[in-house]
């Protein structure tokens, strides 16, 4: 089981799955403190129970906030997880592309079990045949090679649009 937090206090990215639609307002320091502290509500409720493989720290945050901001939230929350597993994976989110920022949030050996979800869609690139779909894929092959020297690399959400049959081959 991994356990995502989906939608965290004033919303990471505005959208309906975050709990509120709207003005994104996670970034405040109450709501970020919240955050980590409900985190860690859930890591000391589940992170010891055997078939929880991980919690995820935030879901989809959007590409307005800044790498400063989530850098520091992901560590706080880190640290307040630890305390009470030292096993569990600690597993961040990276929607938008480009993903390298991710690479030294968690250094080794400070960080250990960290794991990184990507959410890989094409449905919003305009790609309209089966060679552009392939090609997306070979691009995200890509990242998620050179992702995986710094961290295991998990694919959290997919899409390839909504059908196979919506592309055609010229």
């Amino acid at each position: 089981v991994l356990i995502d937090l989906h939608g965290a206090p004033g919303s990471q990215n505005g959208q309906d799955h975050s709990g509120h639609a709207g003005d994104i307002e996670w970034s405040d320091s109450e709501n970020v403190a919240l955050t980590v502290e409900v985190l860690g509500m859930i890591a000391d409720k589940y992170s010891n129970i055997d078939n929880v493989w991980g919690i995820e720290l935030l879901n989809e945050p959007h590409y307005s906030l800044t790498y400063e901001e989530l850098t520091s939230f992901y560590r706080d929350a880190y640290s307040e997880i630890r305390q009470y597993s030292s096993t569990t994976n600690i597993v961040i989110n990276s929607l938008y592309g480009p993903h390298e920022w991710t690479a030294d949030v968690f250094p080794e050996p400070e960080y250990r079990n960290t794991v990184l979800d990507l959410h890989l869609y094409t449905v919003w690139t305009g790609a309209n045949s089966i060679d552009e779909i392939v090609s997306i894929c070979d691009d995200w092959g890509g990242q998620i090679r050179a992702l995986s020297q710094y961290y295991p690399v998990i694919v959290g959400e997919m899409s390839l649009g909504s059908s196979l049959s919506d592309y055609t081959n010229d």
